[in-house]
């Protein structure tokens, strides 16, 4: 079970089976008095053990590059794997996913101490997203140090031995939604690992929830359709680099097709409904990381996305109705979140072989609230919200507040390549923080790689945003297709930049065309 750290004023306990009786007369949590620690500590946290054998999970291995304390307790730091050198068409990426991306998950009640160590030689131009005043960088320790009142997700950044070196940092609110190991509808994976494999849906024999402890490894992809009612829950980790990507493992273009076509994502659920995931976090995904597709009333919480040096590698894809993402971190190297788009529309069986048709298509989609996220484009690839790429039906009632986009790619925060028929309308972004310029690129176009063509974008309002970037530097493009395939009623409300609020268009550099219409700025 996670180490317990609790901060008891006013008592001073003589050996640790008192703390840990305390601790359960408290709390009613029963807790491995081997592994239960009280420090005088401020506030109540949660660590997660390490794993042991934590070399037989193929893109995982504990980290030599950050060490984290929390209020001066060590807590276990994960590395993901290195992109190999013999793929050469990773070696353009840039080398936060080139090298490997570290992270760590904890639960804290109250203000906590953290300092974040360089294992691996000397350490400089450190830097934190989103950025904080109250950093300390310590010199003599090779370390940053500063507090949090309350729990954050964001990365932290230095150049080691002349690499940029990342650790994403999920700092949590403590877990509550513990299922019952004695529940037969339970699949409760402990700290440790846990091998399922390719292509696994667990839901079957009356499994209804998966809970994947911290400090537990389960090495799978998932793949459910038709499944209601489901869950997965927990604070471990999903790690999926066991399976290689096509167009790492052949030379041959045919070969590389059919192999992507087969099954890359990480976890997805088609034509499915009633789902909750809660407080995984998914490392190492081959393709996409997580889908639903065709599917309603899906409520997405806490989720850490940690994608990296791979192609497509698309954080979530909210193809369905009544979709709720909040508190969530996603890291990824093509699009952060994809509205509406194209999917495979499965065939509810495990053959992973591609039969060369065509098998995607397209779903209206409705009702997606985005919530209290933090986005982070590894490697100058895709958007942190992809409007679509070749969807079908519609698209509306989008709603994303309260978000951080903390790197520009070569797309932008709000993006489309929209070669499909979806008619996406009625959206609003706010409360929205980047630390970049790419605010659009948007492009309305003919039928592309399957969709249809015919598609539009409308009623679109921007409102609260803090661009950390001067006028000159905001832009890229808006652009229509048609009178019939247009954009058309935006309006950019209380848009502060660098150089103050957005009153005219015209004040920032944004491509257009004749088959864009209605923009507006107002304070």
């Amino acid at each position: 079970m996670p180490t317990q750290f609790n901060s008891i004023r006013n008592k001073k306990f003589k050996s640790k089976a008192v703390a840990t009786l305390q601790y359960i007369l408290f709390f009613g949590l029963l807790v491995n008095t081997l592994n239960a620690k009280i420090t005088d500590s401020i506030g109540d946290v949660t660590l997660h053990p390490s794993v042991i054998n934590l070399e037989k999970i193929k893109g995982l291995k504990e980290s030599t590059i950050f060490d984290l304390t929390v209020n001066g307790q060590n807590a276990f730091v994960y590395h993901s794997r290195e992109i190999m050198d013999q793929y050469e068409h990773i070696k353009q990426l840039k080398s936060i996913s080139y090298q490997g991306v570290s992270y760590v998950n904890f639960s804290m009640s109250s203000t906590v101490k953290l300092q974040i160590n360089s294992l691996n030689g000397k350490a400089s131009s450190w830097k934190i997203l989103p950025k904080r005043a109250d950093v300390k960088v310590d010199e003599t320790t090779n370390s940053i140090i500063f507090t949090l009142n309350k729990p954050e997700k964001f990365v932290i950044s230095a150049v080691v031995d002349g690499l940029e070196q990342s650790i994403i940092i999920s700092a949590e609110k403590p877990e509550t939604n513990i299922p019952s190991k004695t529940d037969k509808g339970v699949l409760y994976l402990g700290p440790g690992i846990h091998q399922y494999g390719q292509a696994w849906d667990p839901f079957v024999n009356g499994i209804h929830t998966v809970y994947v402890a911290g400090g537990a490894i389960l090495e799978a992809t998932i793949k459910s359709n038709k499944k209601n009612n489901v869950k997965i829950l927990g604070r471990g980790i999903l790690s999926q680099s066991f399976v290689t990507h096509a167009e790492e493992s052949s030379s041959n273009e045919k070969a590389r097709e059919q192999e992507w076509d087969a099954d890359w994502l990480g976890v997805v659920f088609t034509d499915s409904q009633n789902i909750v995931i809660d407080g995984i976090t998914i490392m190492n995904s081959p393709s996409y990381q997580l889908e639903v597709a065709n599917c309603n009333n899906v409520k997405i919480n806490n989720i850490k996305l940690c994608g990296f040096g791979e192609h497509n590698n698309d954080g979530i894809h909210t193809y369905g109705n009544t979709i709720l993402v909040e508190d969530s971190f996603i890291a990824s190297n093509d699009d952060r979140v994809c509205i509406t788009g194209l999917f495979d529309k499965e065939n509810g069986t495990d053959n992973l072989q591609w039969d060369g048709s065509n098998e995607l298509t397209g779903v209206s989609v409705s009702n997606i609230t985005l919530r209290n996220m933090v986005f982070w484009g590894l490697d100058n690839n895709g958007a942190d919200i992809m409007l679509t790429w070749n969807g079908a039906g519609y698209a509306k009632n989008i709603l994303v507040e309260n978000a951080v986009s903390l790197t520009g790619t070569n797309k932008a925060f709000i993006a489309a390549r929209h070669g499909g028929s979806a008619d996406i309308h009625d959206l609003i972004f706010r409360n929205i923080t980047l630390y970049h310029s790419n605010l659009f690129d948007v492009e309305i176009g003919e039928s592309n790689y399957q969709g249809a063509g015919g598609g539009k974008l409308r009623n679109l309002l921007l409102e609260n945003f803090t661009i950390h970037a001067n006028f000159k530097d905001i832009g890229k493009q808006l652009k229509g297709e048609s009178k019939a395939s247009n954009i058309e009623g935006i309006i950019f409300k209380n848009i502060i930049t660098n150089d103050g609020v957005l009153t005219d268009l015209n004040q920032i550099k944004l491509i257009s065309n004749e088959f864009v219409s209605n923009l507006k700025a107002v304070k």
